[in-house]
C-alpha cells in the first residue's frame, strides 16, 4: 500500500509541476495526459481511503473502555472493503489505460512535445531567468492559501478542503523551486507548512472516514462516528495556532 501512496504522491507532484509551468507548456499534448492522471489517481485513491482508515484513522481513535468488541468489528468490516478497494487499484495497474499513459507521457518528455505548437509570445518566457518568474508563481500561491485560510476557526469542512488544496500547491511548488534558494530561509517556511499541512491532513482522513463508514451498514457505526468526532474537536483546537505561525513566517522568496 506504501506503493500506491507514493504513486498518488506522484501524480500530485506531477499535476502541480503542469499546473505550475502551465505559461510555457503547449497546453495541446497534456489534455490527454491530465485525462489519464485523474483517471488513475481515482482508481488508487480509492484503495489509499480504505487504507488510511483502517491503518492510521481507527488507531489514532481513542478505543471505548467498555466495547472493545465493537472496535474489533468495525476494524473487520473496514478491511474487507480494503481488501476489495485493492483489487481495484491492481486492476486499473494491469490495465491497457495504465500502459498507454506511461508510454504517451515518455513520449511527449523524450521527443520535446511539451513545447511543440507553443505561442511565440510563450516561447520568450524560456529565456526568462526562472527565478524571476518563480517570485511570481510563488507569490500568487501563497496570496490564495492566505485568502483560504481566513477566519480558520470558522471554516466548514469544504472550506478546509479547499484551504488544503491551495496549501498543498503551494507545498509542491516550493519543492519544485526552493533549490534556487538559500536552505536557511527555505528550511522554517517549509516546516511551518508542512505542520499546518499535516492537521489539516488528519481532518481529512476523519472527513474520509466518516463517509466510508455511512457504506458500511453495521450495529457499532454510530459509536465509531462519535469517536471520529471527538478526534475532530481535538484536532480543531490546534488549527489556529499553526495557522498563525505559518502567516508569521517570511517568505523565503522575498
Amino acid at each position: 500500500m506504501e506503493c500506491v501512496h507514493q504513486m498518488r504522491i506522484a501524480l500530485r507532484r506531477m499535476n502541480a509541476t503542469l499546473t505550475l509551468f502551465k505559461d510555457v507548456i503547449a497546453p495541446r499534448g497534456t489534455r490527454e495526459i491530465r485525462k489519464s492522471m485523474k483517471w488513475l489517481s481515482d482508481r488508487l485513491g480509492t484503495a489509499r481511503n480504505w487504507d488510511v482508515f483502517e491503518s492510521r484513522t481507527l488507531p489514532r481513535l481513542k478505543p471505548h473502555p467498555t466495547q472493545p468488541a465493537a472496535t474489533e468489528r468495525i476494524g473487520e468490516a473496514v478491511r474487507s472493503r480494503r481488501r476489495m478497494a485493492d483489487r481495484g487499484a491492481i486492476r486499473a495497474l494491469s490495465s491497457i489505460r495504465y500502459r498507454s499513459f506511461i508510454r504517451i507521457t515518455r513520449r511527449w518528455l523524450a521527443r520535446g512535445r511539451w513545447c511543440e505548437d507553443l505561442d511565440p509570445t510563450l516561447r520568450a518566457l524560456l529565456d526568462e531567468p526562472l527565478m524571476e518568474i518563480g517570485k511570481k508563481w510563488l507569490s500568487r500561491s501563497a496570496r490564495k492559501a492566505r485568502k483560504a485560510g481566513r477566519g480558520i476557526a470558522d471554516l466548514k469542512a469544504k472550506e478546509r478542503h479547499q484551504l488544503r488544496i491551495a496549501l498543498k500547491r503551494l507545498r509542491y511548488e516550493t519543492d519544485s523551486l526552493s533549490g534556487l534558494y538559500p536552505r536557511r530561509k527555505v528550511e522554517p517556511y517549509v516546516d511551518a507548512l508542512c505542520i499546518l499541512q499535516d492537521l489539516l491532513g488528519q481532518l481529512n482522513d476523519l472527513a474520509v472516514a466518516r463517509q466510508l463508514l455511512r457504506l458500511i451498514e453495521h450495529r457499532d457505526r454510530a459509536a465509531t462516528h462519535e469517536r471520529l468526532r471527538k478526534a475532530k474537536v481535538k484536532l480543531l483546537n490546534r488549527l489556529p495556532h499553526a495557522w498563525e505561525a505559518f502567516r508569521a513566517m517570511t517568505p523565503f522568496w522575498r
